[in-house]
């Protein structure tokens, strides 16, 4: 029989709590429980990859990523999980077109933003960083997280007059 999806989403989250506690195996238990009572759960699959990189096994986490895709292609986010795992492999090319897919899906998503920003910064192309940034503080103006990246960003790059502007601007 299948569990309530409020109980699935539950199961996934308390696996999630145990994996931040470096509870591996109690997190195991609870992707088991997922999967036992519905196969198809695609929270059995979110939570699968993150076991799998909490393991260093990146392979099987772009697996469940994949398969979590193929049920849910239209979730951005999942994207963005995917697109790291391949940078976490140094395959910036795929993780590009990840979280590009991502912003596809949805333009707003500040987690892509901000990871497309990181690929950028990791492989020297500081230009296209700022550029992405940019792009997603126009994407979605409120969004204080964003803006607070692009000011870290203006600030780890010793762009202490943009940083002012940056902040000036919002406080008005």
């Amino acid at each position: 029989t299948d569990l309530k999806p409020d109980l699935i989403q539950a199961r996934y989250q308390l696996g999630q709590l145990y994996l931040m506690g470096k509870d591996v195996t109690h997190a195991q238990e609870q992707l088991a429980k997922i999967k036992a009572q519905n196969v198809s759960a695609v929270e059995g699959n979110y939570l699968a990859a993150e076991l799998a990189m909490a393991q260093k096994k990146p392979d099987e986490a772009l697996e469940e990523l994949q398969a979590a895709i193929n049920k849910e292609p239209g979730k951005a986010s999942v994207y963005v999980d995917m697109g790291q795992v391949q940078m976490s492999q140094k395959d910036f090319k795929s993780a590009e077109a990840s979280f590009r897919k991502a912003l596809e899906i949805d333009p707003k998503l500040a987690r892509a933003r901000v990871a497309l920003a990181q690929l950028y910064i990791a492989t020297g192309n500081q230009a296209r960083a700022e550029e992405e940034l940019i792009a997603g503080t126009k994407a979605d103006p409120e969004n204080e997280a964003l803006l607070h990246v692009l000011g870290q960003f203006y600030s780890s790059t010793r762009r202490f007059d943009q940083f002012e502007k940056l902040y000036q601007d919002l406080l008005k």
